[in-house]
């Protein structure tokens, strides 16, 4: 879900013209040039929410629950201006984040839910992994979007695992295929 919604914002922002890549899950980013980049992935240090689903419950397809999870996004802008001042790289830091909310705004309006954000601050530059004197600028926001917990059937989606049994004991099964063990 969260992969895709960077995808969907990715395409909101390029159709107003921002040259910009927004990227799912924890990866470093390499700033070099004038771009836009924004790196989006779970928050691992604010637990989940629960609560009641909004709504009242009028058949077996509506949520019995939710669940608020937080993400954290990223920004990272450098400026195509040679010698830019650290005003014109905040002015363009400033402009991405704006563009961002309302992103996420629209984002959040087609999904029908709500996105919150919080705790969103410029990051100092050892967060963004880079000299002081660099330039470029970097921000991060929190932002939690709440989803519905379903009673449903297991899918059978992902990669396929082994069971229990089909390792004996004192062994590791290094192959899904079923060729290759390791005895310890």
């Amino acid at each position: 879900m969260f992969a895709q919604m960077a995808r969907d914002v990715e395409t909101i922002l390029r159709d107003r013209e921002y040259p910009i890549r927004v990227l799912y899950g924890p990866q470093r980013f390499d700033v070099e040039g004038p771009q836009m980049q924004v790196r989006v992935e779970r928050d691992r240090t604010t637990p989940d929410e629960y609560g009641a689903a909004p709504g009242p419950r009028s058949n077996d397809s509506r949520p019995i629950a939710q669940r608020s999870v937080s993400l954290v996004w990223s920004l990272y802008t450098r400026s195509s201006v040679v010698g830019a001042t650290a005003r014109e790289e905040e002015a363009l830091i400033d402009q991405l984040v704006d563009a961002l909310y309302v992103a996420l705004y629209e984002w959040g309006k087609s999904a029908r839910t709500l996105v919150s954000v919080g705790n969103a601050r410029m990051m100092t530059a050892e967060e963004r992994g880079v000299e002081a004197i660099s330039t470029g600028e970097g921000y991060t926001m929190q932002v939690v979007i709440p989803r519905g917990i379903m009673s449903l059937n297991y899918r059978g989606e992902g990669r396929p695992t082994a069971t229990p049994t089909e390792v004996g004991a004192g062994q590791i099964k290094v192959s899904l295929d079923g060729t290759n063990y390791e005895d310890v």
